[in-house]
Parts: C-alpha cells; sequence; structure tokens
C-alpha cells in the first residue's frame, strides 16, 4: 500500500501525465489517501464556481480509493512530529503533519512532490512522484 499526497490527487484530477504515470508506477499496490487529502480537496471544489459538480466529480474519481482514518495513535505520532519540528525551527504545518503522522502510525509510503515538507521528518518514508 501507498499514501497519495493532495499534490498527486490534484494532479491526477487535472489529467496530468506525470501523474497519470505515477499512478500507473504503483498500480500493483493499494493506493488510499488520507482524509486530511480529502479534506484539502473538499475544500478546493467548494471554492469553485460550480463546486456541486466537483465535489461529485471528486466522490465519483475516489469511489473504492481508501481514505485512511485519524485515531488518537495517529494524534499522538502528529503531536511529536509537531513539537519536534517546532524545537527546532522548521514547522511544516499542521495539515502536513496530520498526513505524515497517518502513514508513520500506518507503516507506509507517502507519495508526493512535497519533500521540502516530509522531507523534515526522517521516520517518514517518502517517495518523490
Amino acid at each position: 500500500m501507498v499514501v497519495f499526497d493532495t499534490d498527486v490527487l490534484i494532479a491526477l484530477l487535472h489529467g496530468h501525465d506525470d501523474a497519470r504515470r505515477a499512478a500507473h508506477k504503483y498500480g500493483g499496490h493499494d493506493i488510499c489517501i488520507t482524509n486530511f487529502s480529502w479534506f484539502e480537496l473538499v475544500k478546493g471544489a467548494l471554492r469553485t464556481t460550480k463546486p456541486k459538480e466537483k465535489l461529485a466529480q471528486l466522490e465519483q474519481f475516489f469511489e473504492g480509493i481508501t481514505v485512511l482514518p485519524f485515531d488518537t495513535a495517529d494524534a499522538t505520532a502528529a503531536g511529536y512530529a509537531e513539537a519536534t519540528l517546532a524545537k527546532k525551527g522548521r514547522p511544516i504545518g499542521i495539515v502536513d503533519t496530520f498526513i505524515a503522522a497517518t502513514c508513520l502510525v500506518q507503516k507506509e509510503t507517502l507519495v508526493t512532490r512535497n519533500t521540502k515538507h516530509f522531507g523534515k521528518i526522517s521516520e517518514l518514508a517518502v517517495e518523490k512522484w
């Protein structure tokens, strides 16, 4: 299983060839997303001029895709990560911290282009697409 970050998902929704190649590369794996990426996608859809259409597109596109839950183990991992990064003066933003914590707890690789943020968490397996 691999976890696609929001940037990959947006590129897939827009039909970008590089994102399609990334999805194809991981076609033999179960591809999933975090509920925080889902949140970011819904927020983006609601900010468009056609929110109902965009939401319907999201629901259709992601039908059958696993959305990973966020529980107390994830929250604890996020708390540790956020505190550690803050002490170093290197915060990455709370949503990215939650995405990273979900991947850490699930022991899954995060596929993203945002290696600048996610690379700050040394325990996190990150693959750039």
